[in-house]
């Protein structure tokens, strides 16, 4: 990949932590790849292949795990199902930024687009039978529009449907659950 990626992790949360202020249990290469027995990403052994990787992240975000476990992408990623979402495909693989972060993927006015990396992929829409067109539908509302000019207090898709722990509105402990909308 060349030596980008290497700078991008210099300038993630983990670099910054580790780098800037000292903070030694902070994750570094060897912590998400392993030290002498590494793997490429593909290779099902590797601790960063789409099979591990809520796993590895999990061994320092455990409470994070635990929400995405019992979420909508979670019960999926236990089921098998490989087009589910994991963690570098919301936060990045080695760029990830703090949400409060303009350049993060999920930095406010960016959660939108992040989100239908997926939900707006024709695929994924028809093979799982999910709703179309919700970024045209969010851009064309006012939180979108409002989002679009730069607003980070408006609600994304985030602020409703929340973030590691998504449920469907089905479920009484989903924030957008009937019950729960007023």
């Amino acid at each position: 990949k060349g030596s980008d990626f290497v700078k991008g992790f210099v300038q993630s949360t983990h670099g910054v932590a580790l780098s800037k202020t000292g903070l030694a249990n902070s994750a570094t290469c060897a912590s998400c790849h392993g030290s002498h027995d590494v793997h490429r990403t593909t290779d099902l052994a590797s601790p960063m292949s789409r099979r591990e990787v809520p796993n590895t992240c999990g061994k320092c975000h455990a409470g994070i795990l635990k929400d995405y476990l019992e979420g909508v992408h979670g019960q999926d990623f236990i089921k098998g199902v490989r087009d589910v979402p994991v963690c570098i495909d919301c936060h990045g693989e080695h760029e990830i930024r703090s949400p409060r972060d303009t350049r993060s993927k999920v930095y406010s006015t960016q959660v939108a687009l992040t989100c239908v990396q997926c939900h707006d992929k024709q695929a994924l829409i028809q093979k799982y039978n999910l709703p179309a067109n919700r970024l045209r539908t969010f851009q064309g509302s006012f939180h979108g529009v409002a989002s679009a000019y730069g607003e980070t207090k408006v609600a994304n898709c985030a602020s409703c449907h929340g973030f590691h722990n998504i449920r469907p509105s089905s479920d009484p402990n989903s924030p957008i659950h009937p019950n729960h909308l007023p």
